[in-house]
């Protein structure tokens, strides 16, 4: 699954008005919006801001794909643009990040508006006010991690649990909303039980694809300079997979470990976690040593990463929850 993180932490306008157009680019930087104040639009009877999605052709020519009035009475605050230019998403308002029913906007690949959320509507109980109307809190930082998963055109964040007027808190409830509909993402409900064999291939084998063909794993050259990449089949044991894909021998837990008895210390790759969590699979895939009964040496190489799996209208998506390395 192809993710672009879009942001880290919103950053807080500091003018009372936005001072100029602006320009937002996609990541690879095929697209971009230009936001134009309402200061700027001249003999217009909206009282709102316009954006203006471009294309940059191969030649590095620009094509106006659409232009529009949007929600915003001066500028957002941000605006982010999805890879393949089908959708288009505003946050907050300038110098007024927390407050209006807008604080999300999604558009689509006209410019028409599909759906938008005011602070009340995605904050589920937090520790919040009703910024439509307290205006003194109309600056809260209230939303962090924003980030793109493109295959699925999904939008998923951080709304924080208590909001600060002088820092983003990194810790915070989850949301996704899906870009198509501007509809809250509520993945199917899961029990382990009936998570079929097929399932837990598919699973494995986004796993395997993220680990051994994007080499995207940590310490990924441990397993290059061995003549071949071993798997283990702890918890996939039942798994259909064509390892041959993917370059690797299969072996057992037994199997691991009486070749490194026989000819010591070597790396391997294993899923050492299988599990269900509420409506998500967890799982956790690990390239680490395995040391034979005489060995005596301590390592600080190798890592993994736990990912979640949800399903969705029948479909696996995939979501690092964290990496990590020795």
């Amino acid at each position: 699954m192809y993710l672009t993180y879009i942001l880290v932490i919103l950053f807080l306008p500091t003018a009372d008005k936005a001072s100029s157009p602006r320009k937002y680019y996609s990541s690879p930087n095929h697209y971009f919006c230009e936001i134009t104040p309402v200061g700027y639009i001249k003999d217009s009877k909206e009282k709102l801001c316009k954006g203006t999605l471009y294309k940059i052709d191969e030649n590095k020519d620009t094509l106006i794909i659409w232009s529009k009035f949007l929600t915003n009475d001066d500028a957002p605050s941000q605006v982010y643009i999805t890879n393949d230019g089908k959708f288009v998403v505003t946050i907050g308002n300038w110098n007024k990040m927390a407050q209006g029913d807008n604080i999300i906007a999604i558009f689509d690949s006209t410019g028409e508006l599909i759906k938008k959320y005011g602070l009340n509507e995605i904050a589920f109980g937090n520790d919040i006010v009703d910024s439509t109307k307290k205006t003194k809190y109309e600056n809260l930082h209230w939303g962090s991690n924003f980030k793109f998963d493109e295959d699925n055109n999904i939008l998923s964040l951080k709304v924080a649990k208590k909001f600060s007027m002088l820092k983003i808190r990194s810790q915070g409830n989850e949301l996704r909303i899906v870009l198509k509909t501007g509809n809250f993402f509520i993945p199917d409900s899961l029990t382990m039980d009936m998570i079929t064999d097929e399932d837990k291939a598919e699973i494995i084998k986004q796993c395997l694809k993220w680990a051994v063909i994007d080499k995207e794993i940590p310490d990924q050259n441990l397993l290059l300079r061995q003549n071949d990449t071993i798997i283990s089949l702890k918890n996939i044991d039942t798994c259909l997979i064509p390892w041959e894909e993917y370059g690797l021998t299969v072996m057992t837990p037994e199997q691991i470990q009486n070749k490194a008895d026989s000819i010591g210390d070597f790396v391997c790759l294993s899923f050492d976690t299988l599990a269900c969590e509420k409506n998500k699979i967890i799982v956790g895939i690990n390239n680490g040593w395995v040391k034979g009964e005489n060995s005596t040496h301590a390592y600080l190489s190798g890592g993994g990463a736990v990912f979640e799996f949800y399903k969705y209208s029948g479909k696996w998506i995939k979501e690092i929850r964290y990496r990590w390395i020795m």
